[in-house]
């Protein structure tokens, strides 16, 4: 539901160019940029990255949050909530799927029938073997040109949860930012009570 993207920007990149850059990736989009929202997230040199996810989507999922009574300040794609290992690959399963984080900035999700293929074919073109950090104890045999490092076992969820708090990305941006509930009866009074605290 989420895309990541890197965009190369112009040297000394104003609020003008960053404003254009769901105009920049129209082409490689398949719906029109209007029903996108586009949430930026690191900036590395000219590249800034940027995740792409329908309007419509990232709605459904504060509904469905608010109509659950939970709530929720940071909403980040499953990929960056995995550890980052810089030397190779994290994966995790959570049932039949795998997600699995590529970099800092990409990753993918899907069933495993098709993502094991997927991983494999992308291994075989590497000079050196592509290391997997699993973070679920999969045993898939002896696998050509892949490096399978099992790390220590924990329940998916709390690998998740663990990767959630320390992402510094956040989807609810712009228009999404959660607002901070405050009370307005103690707005009304704060100054009164600091004042006779003093």
């Amino acid at each position: 539901d989420v895309l990541l993207k890197w965009v190369e920007l112009p040297p000394r990149a104003g609020r003008k160019v960053l404003a254009a850059i769901p105009y920049m990736l129209e082409d490689e989009l398949s719906t029109d940029v209007t029903e996108q929202f586009f949430a930026l997230g690191p900036k590395q040199g000219n590249r800034q990255a940027v995740a792409i996810v329908k309007h419509a989507q990232l709605q459904f999922w504060r509904d469905a949050m608010a109509e659950a009574n939970l709530y929720c300040d940071k909403l980040i794609p499953d990929v960056l909530a995995l550890p980052e290992n810089p030397e190779g690959w994290s994966l995790l399963a959570v049932g039949n799927d795998w997600i699995v984080r590529q970099d800092a900035w990409s990753g993918m999700q899907g069933e495993q029938d098709w993502l094991m293929p997927a991983i494999q074919h992308f291994a075989k073109q590497q000079e050196d073997a592509l290391k997997i950090y699993d973070y679920s104890g999969i045993d898939v045999g002896t696998l050509s040109n892949i490096e399978w490092l099992p790390q220590t076992l924990e329940m998916p969820m709390h690998v998740l949860v663990n990767g959630s708090q320390n992402a510094k990305f956040n989807l609810l941006q712009g228009d999404y930012k959660v607002k901070r509930k405050t009370n307005s009866t103690w707005q009304q009074w704060r100054w009164v009570a600091i004042l006779a605290g003093v």
